[in-house]
């Protein structure tokens, strides 16, 4: 897929306009599921699958604790996630402007970035 083409281009393509909004959807969608499994992962002390494998999750010890830590930084990659998403929703529908777009793939995957560099740092320690 043309690089130009997924984020927006000049804004006539229509295909492009939808895939983007369907990207944006799923991120919003994650961000919404990733606020309410870290909810539940600071009730229960449960790492859920996603943020660490069984495997993983078998040979870890304190489970608590990583929960304690992990918990409000998964909640805040969910709203980081919500933001993007409807910022690109904006970006794409009523800016339209492609520069507008790569500016905020670039600041979301700043931030994806960080938070696994985080999520590892935390799941190193806890092992």
């Amino acid at each position: 897929m043309n690089l130009l083409l997924f984020l927006g281009g000049d804004g006539s393509s229509y295909n492009g306009t939808i895939m983007l909004a369907i990207f944006d959807v799923i991120i919003m969608a994650i961000g919404l599921y990733s606020m309410r499994v870290a909810s539940q992962m600071k009730k229960t002390g449960v790492p859920p699958e996603w943020l660490v494998p069984a495997s993983t999750l078998k040979k870890m010890k304190r489970k608590k604790e990583f929960c304690d830590e992990m918990a409000p930084k998964t909640i805040i990659f969910g709203v980081l996630c919500l933001i993007y998403g409807v910022y690109g929703l904006i970006a794409v529908f009523v800016i339209g402007n492609y520069w507008a777009r790569v500016a905020g793939v670039v600041l979301f995957l700043i931030f994806l970035i960080w938070y696994f560099m985080e999520l590892q740092k935390i799941r190193d320690l806890h092992l």
